[in-house]
């Protein structure tokens, strides 16, 4: 394994010797190569139980890089595999229209960053010690900006990958300064050194050091997971982005962050009150604002960015129902907690990949991702109606596709909380209850209108009406997680087994396989197989019936009125969402220009509105702090004074100045 992915990052850079399409298809190669290997091994320590690990450099300037998979690893190895698979095989057709405003050295780069940051993502999630791991992590985020400005001739989409590139590398600070000050307490610069956190009350509020620590690892972990209020970075960048990054980056990269924070709770040596308390409202509020700002976007791949910070926050429900099942001695419901939140990453990784891919596919025919400008799509693309669809019912967890069971197992362990006979475990899970129930009714609410307005209805735009299907390649690239939605919906209780195993290792006394939920699953398996194929047998005996008659199509009844147009006639994505948008004022502002009209202007020239919403919080807080940051960065401009000798000096100043700490033993 360590053979395969140093050979493939050496034979890597050779992609600029090829053309195009040849560069496509060598970088798949290299790409299968690794898929095969890691995979493999991914799946032999989840059968087996036993751990890998292989020296990856054995004379590193800080001693052996160890590349090492456990359960939580595999899993993670193989929810990346697939998901880089669909996405690499949906970038070859996407990608030709630019053939023609695109150097040779553009797609080489971008085929040389897809591979890149899947070598990253694999190495973060097998590498423990900290300076390894800082690097792959380095790799992934270098290589997924790359990839994000795939357009960098579009000023907008440079900008917002700069924006992006600066966020990730404020998480990697904290991240950095996190895992330095588990080395200043245990001597070990790793995760490893987490198990030899001493726990005790710190003079802040009484609340465990641990507390601390997690929280510096949170923000960078946080940051890059897309966690309220470090989301600032994703609803930009997706929209930037190629949809096959995007979906790449919404279905496994974010999903790096929930693995940092998941492998810093597995290391320490006790849960604390306090992390579960700050994990549960943390993901909560994320659910709830992901969501509601989703509704309200007309931008397609916006509302898409916007729902996977809602799903950020339904994993985290998950975690935090753990945290407090293991803090209040609750082993059960710290299972199914645990259990949820692996789960809907698994199913996280699938439905929003489909719906990214989906959208691209709009955006590819169309030439827009206004949904305003859509409508009537299910006519001409049949295919990518059915995938969207499929992915909007996963998403708002609605049986019998996938999301629907990662959400009954944390239902599921939030309802056992409510059996406990102290007040206090009670009172939480009923508010997480609370929290998800609303999260899901208004991702049911957000996906009904998407679908409704993209696809039903008659088109609004000549950009909708001359819309055709996408290559058979992106058609299959779909397929992939379109039929792993369905599987583990029907099938759900072969992959609750597998994420049994990794819980198991943490819950030895515990049978999981015991436990009520697994009956569950299999009768919900069941009676979702009946619900598809009776949806299956009754489009058939209509087709049957109806094959003999001809089918009409007319325009929509306008009450008499005679001139009608699709615009005027039809809910628009904003009208659907006004009354909503009224009462989430709170947390936004919808922001338009103002129409005015002359007094003397008898015949009104022609006038275009337009409104956007707003995040208050990036106004009022995040924007506000960035500025005041700007103007103390100018004000240390004195610095640049354009001469060498200057320059020289500043380093043998800070040399001097470190000389002087470390003889004053104050580093």
């Amino acid at each position: 394994m360590v053979l395969a992915i140093s050979f493939c990052f050496l034979l890597s850079f050779l992609t600029f010797l090829f053309s195009n399409k040849k560069a496509y298809w060598f970088v798949f190669i290299l790409l299968c190569y690794i898929w095969a290997i890691t995979s493999y091994n991914a799946i032999q320590v989840l059968i087996s139980g036993n751990e890998i690990e292989q020296v990856l450099i054995s004379n590193f300037y800080f001693g052996p890089l160890l590349i090492k998979i456990d359960k939580l690893t595999a899993l993670f190895i193989l929810v990346i595999n697939f998901t880089s698979i669909s996405s690499y095989l949906y970038a070859k057709k996407y990608l030709e229209p630019y053939e023609n405003n695109k150097g040779k050295y553009s797609f080489s780069l971008h085929y040389l960053n897809f591979l890149m940051l899947n070598i990253g993502m694999l190495l973060v999630v097998m590498i423990y010690e900290a300076y390894g791991f800082l690097l792959a992590w380095e790799l992934m985020s270098l290589s997924s900006f790359l990839l994000v400005i795939f357009e960098s001739d579009n000023v907008k989409t440079l900008k917002e990958g700069v924006k992006y590139l600066v966020q990730m590398h404020i998480s990697y600070l904290f991240i950095v300064t996190a895992f330095l000050v588990v080395y200043m307490n245990t001597g070990i610069f790793g995760f490893e050194g987490l198990k030899h956190i001493v726990i005790s009350d710190t003079f802040v509020l009484q609340i465990p050091n641990s507390f601390w620590i997690f929280l510096l690892f949170f923000v960078g972990f946080g940051t890059k997971a897309g966690f309220f209020p470090f989301h600032i970075w994703l609803p930009r960048a997706h929209p930037a982005a190629p949809s096959h990054v995007s979906g790449l980056m919404s279905g496994v990269m974010i999903k790096m962050g929930i693995y940092g924070i998941i492998r810093v709770l597995f290391n320490l040596p006790e849960m604390a009150l306090s992390i579960g308390l700050f994990i549960l409202f943390m993901s909560i509020i994320t659910g709830i604002f992901g969501i509601s700002f989703s509704i309200v976007q007309n931008d397609l791949k916006k509302l898409l960015a916007y729902s996977s910070i809602e799903n950020i926050g339904v994993i985290g429900i998950g975690i935090g129902v753990g945290v407090l099942g293991e803090v209040f001695h609750q082993p059960i419901i710290a299972v199914l907690g645990w259990a949820g939140a692996l789960f809907h990453l698994i199913n996280h990784s699938q439905f929003k990949s489909l719906l990214f891919y989906s959208a691209g596919s709009v955006y590819l025919k169309t030439h827009t991702r206004d949904i305003n400008s859509l409508g009537g799509l299910i006519k001409k693309m049949p295919f990518t109606a059915l995938a969207f669809l499929i992915g909007a019912i996963a998403i708002s967890g609605i049986p019998p596709f996938n999301g629907f069971i990662s959400e009954f197992i944390i239902y599921n362990g939030l309802f056992e909380g409510l059996k406990e006979e102290s007040l206090q475990l009670p009172l939480l899970m009923a508010m997480g209850i609370l929290g998800l129930t609303v999260i899901g009714g208004l991702a049911l609410f957000s996906f009904s209108r998407a679908f409704g307005m993209l696809f039903l209805g008659t088109p609004r735009t000549l950009k909708a009406e001359h819309a055709i299907e996408v290559p058979m390649s992106m058609r299959i690239a779909k397929t992939l997680p379109l039929l792993l939605i369905i599987a583990i919906g029907l099938f759900p209780i072969y992959v609750f087994n597998f994420i049994s195993g990794i819980i198991n290792d943490r819950f030895p006394a515990i049978e999981i396989q015991a436990l009520s939920v697994t009956n569950s699953l299999n009768w919900i398996g069941v009676i979702g197989l009946v619900l598809i194929l009776t949806v299956v047998i009754l489009y058939f005996l209509r087709k049957r019936i109806l094959k003999e008659k001809s089918v009409v199509f007319g325009s929509t009844w306008g009450c008499g009125y005679k001139f009608a147009n699709p615009i005027t006639n039809q809910y628009t994505a904003t009208s659907f969402s006004a009354n909503f948008k009224r009462i989430a004022t709170p947390i936004f502002n919808d922001v338009g220009n103002v129409i005015g009209y002359d007094l003397n202007e008898i015949f009104p020239k022609q006038r275009s509105y337009q409104t956007q919403i707003k995040d208050k919080f990036e106004s009022l807080v995040i924007m506000p702090s960035i500025n005041s940051l700007i103007i103390w960065f100018k004000k240390l401009a004195f610095l640049q004074t354009g001469k060498i000798q200057d320059y020289v000096l500043y380093p043998l100043f800070f040399i001097i100045i470190t000389i002087l700490l470390t003889i004053l033993n104050i580093i």
